[in-house]
């Protein structure tokens, strides 16, 4: 090549390089910066007396657990009555039940904002075996005849939960609140069943429900907190760092992103907060809707990368998109199960309200709008569509599931309230399985999500499920 033909290939290549860098600086010098000044939680300033949160991490801290593990879980399911072992174990929590009074009585539960991994976090198992000992001493007062005591440990128990997720400083902490809200949940359905209780314990049952207010609030601020803690944790953690974070939730990065020498090149922080910010405001804007109205807001479209294709080398920011695709698809989970809850809770508001309208009047209301207003404000919506409740009072249902090895279960229902479910077809009431799912599960993912008015759901346990 002559020497001449050498000097055009510099030049052309001088030309372009500046005219690469040139065209970069003008395109990017007058962008403003983004604003992410939305997503910034706003913690209520709240004064430590009015603060419940040290007092429920000391009654969590001083429970005094059984010696036998699955006491207490045998015990709420009715696989066995160890009322003796029960009774001594309330009697050895007398300081925890008088950690949680006092604690419930305060303004609000806010825990210390998040700083790092190790710590602020909450102990799921911790706060699950406070929620369950609660969920004992109801079923032990149930059974003995002390619907007053019951119902007042349910409000406890209700109280304590929600507290949780009223501002939750991560989602894992709204998930755990929902799981103390749902022991609350199971011990009103079988105090309610119950057709010894009296009208005036009924009528505080109804009222304890009403501590559970707006679902949405504790899902935005648990969502905002959680943004913010983790783009600004993220903006220092090295490759190793995310990697350990990720398989603490799901899979690690593939291979070919574990690089150090590809990982400024897989891993743009800018981007990577940019797209957690639009999943972010995807979930916030998505909370106060019905189901049918819910907008995807997944960029991957809601499907898994799959994370050994060495395609994802060539995406520029995979690791980025893994670390988005994680947080992404736990918020949708939780926007699921805030429906699940808020059908949940206002199910069963309205089941008592008839119950005690057919205490009064002998007979179940033709329709729902009967109850409002002495009974109920007004009839709730469906979270799945947002129209009234569907309510047949003459529908019989009957039908058994078993599950091999474990258990067998007859359940008959008369007189039912129901939702038309994520389908949103209304099947008239349907417990008929569409999902390939078990039996076991109608009343998550039968066709229609039923609840019934009286319900007898009786299981024999197998021997077997208690080895």
């Amino acid at each position: 090549m002559s020497r001449e033909i050498k000097m055009i290939w510099i030049a052309v290549v001088a030309a372009l390089s500046v005219a690469i860098v040139f065209s970069f600086v003008m395109t990017t010098r007058n962008q403003p910066q983004p604003d992410y000044s939305d997503l910034m939680p706003v913690r209520p300033v709240v004064a430590t007396e009015d603060n419940a949160y040290e007092l429920f991490a000391e009654a969590e801290g001083c429970f005094v657990a059984p010696f036998n593990d699955l006491l207490m879980q045998d015990f709420i399911s009715g696989k066995s009555f160890e009322i003796n072992q029960i009774e001594a174990l309330i009697a050895q929590n007398t300081n925890l039940i008088a950690k949680l009074e006092e604690g419930v009585s305060r303004r609000l539960y806010l825990a210390p904002e998040m700083k790092d991994f190790g710590g602020g976090w909450t102990h799921p198992h911790e706060v699950f075996n406070v929620a369950k000992f609660l969920a004992c001493k109801a079923s032990n007062e149930r059974f003995a005849g002390r619907y007053s005591d019951a119902v007042a440990t349910c409000e406890l128990l209700l109280k304590y939960g929600w507290m949780r997720c009223d501002h939750a400083e991560s989602m894992v902490a709204l998930h755990v609140g929902y799981g103390v809200l749902n022991f609350g949940f199971w011990q009103i359905v079988e105090i309610a069943r119950d057709g010894r209780v009296s009208n005036d314990d009924l009528l505080r049952l109804s009222e304890a429900l009403a501590v559970v207010g707006d679902w949405d609030n504790g899902l935005i601020f648990s969502e905002k907190s959680e943004y913010l803690f983790l783009t600004t944790q993220i903006s220092g953690m090295s490759l190793a760092e995310i990697n350990n974070s990720l398989s603490l939730c799901g899979p690690s990065l593939p291979r070919i992103m574990k690089k150090e020498i590809t990982f400024a090149y897989m891993f743009d922080l800018e981007e990577t907060v940019a797209m957690m910010a639009d999943s972010s405001r995807g979930v916030i804007s998505n909370a106060p809707l019905v189901y049918a109205e819910v907008k995807q807001f997944h960029k991957s479209g809601g499907s898994a990368m799959d994370y050994s294709d060495f395609k994802y080398f060539f995406r520029g920011n995979g690791i980025g998109e893994r670390v988005c695709e994680d947080v992404a698809g736990r918020s949708d989970m939780l926007l699921r199960k805030k429906c699940e809850m808020e059908i949940k809770f206002s199910a069963l508001r309205l089941i008592i309200s008839l119950k005690l309208y057919e205490r009064k009047h002998g007979k179940l209301p033709d329709k729902l709008s009967i109850l409002v207003p002495d009974l109920i404000a007004t009839v709730p919506r469906d979270p799945y569509d947002g129209k009234p409740f569907r309510y047949a009072p003459s529908k019989i249902l009957d039908f058994s599931f078993t599950i091999p090895d474990k258990s067998s279960t007859s359940v008959s229902l008369t007189g039912i309230v129901y939702f038309v479910g994520n389908d949103l077809i209304d099947q008239g009431g349907s417990t008929i399985m569409t999902s390939g799912r078990p039996k076991s599960y109608w009343r998550r993912d039968g066709e229609d999500i039923v609840y019934g008015i009286d319900e007898v759901i009786k299981t024999e346990w197998a021997k077997t499920s208690f080895n």
